[in-house]
């Protein structure tokens, strides 16, 4: 969690939409825990901006961010325009990057994998299979390896449908889980954080309608946790106090369509 609540990093910011880097460990809409969250902070955020204390700004997330995760949320700040970016999320038109660290090294460079998923909310835990079962919603999902390192791997996860926990259960299913993720089989955690960071979406403006691309640093955890890749990852996604130098850059310059 971020020591300084008052300055949440926003990458884009107009009358319709913001868009902030969220930090792991804080959830994007208000639950039971009654902690603050990603929404209550950017409100509380154009209020200071627009210095009207007294003033209740509709902000809106308008996908799904785990409270582990970090990296990009995207949130409405009109109805109109959280109707339609909804459903650009709805309809898989918007494209997504994240990048995660997995234990152990997979046999792939490249995958595209297909899951069938139910969530029991319960205890906010996802079955998966390879085959249909009753309740269970298709994920497609591919996947890129970017550098292996001694016994951990970081690989480009893109997610081609919208399902709870998809990517966590399809690198568990592979047999490879996501660093820190103990509901997903990880050996260890890694306190408030997984290994898995939203760094790219590409997505259309509800009013301009022009494609806007925004990309997310990684966080200051990731380069203390995995000096490994640093040299690997280009200086755009190393967070502002850079941790290396650039030694290659990431396929993050165009996502590819399903």
């Amino acid at each position: 969690m971020p020591a300084d609540r008052d300055a949440p990093d926003v990458l884009f910011l107009d009358r319709q939409v913001l868009v902030l880097r969220k930090p792991a460990g804080m959830p994007a809409q208000p639950d039971a825990t009654g902690d603050p969250s990603a929404a209550s902070w950017c409100a509380d955020f154009l209020r200071r901006e627009q210095n009207r204390p007294d003033w209740n700004p509709f902000v809106a997330p308008v996908h799904r961010l785990d409270r582990p995760v970090s990296g990009l949320l995207v949130l409405a700040r009109t109805s109109k325009s959280a109707d339609r970016l909804t459903a650009q999320f709805r309809t898989r038109t918007v494209h997504k990057c994240y990048l995660a660290v997995v234990s152990g090294s997979p046999r792939f460079d490249r995958a595209d994998i297909r899951l069938f998923l139910k969530k029991d909310s319960r205890d906010n835990l996802v079955e998966y299979s390879p085959s249909p079962f009753a309740g269970a919603r298709e994920a497609l999902s591919s996947l890129q390896v970017i550098f292996r390192g001694p016994d951990e791997t970081l690989v480009a996860m893109l997610p081609h449908t919208g399902r709870s926990h998809q990517l966590r259960a399809t690198a568990a299913f592979l047999g490879h889980p996501i660093l820190g993720d103990l509901k997903y089989g990880a050996d260890g955690g890694l306190g408030h954080w997984i290994a898995l960071h939203a760094c790219a979406l590409r997505f259309e403006h509800p009013v301009e309608h022009t494609r806007l691309t925004v990309r997310a640093a990684l966080p200051d955890a990731w380069c203390e946790r995995f000096p490994w890749f640093v040299p690997w990852i280009p200086g755009g996604m190393l967070p502002p106090r850079p941790c290396a130098a650039r030694t290659r850059a990431l396929p993050l310059e165009s996502v590819p369509s399903r």
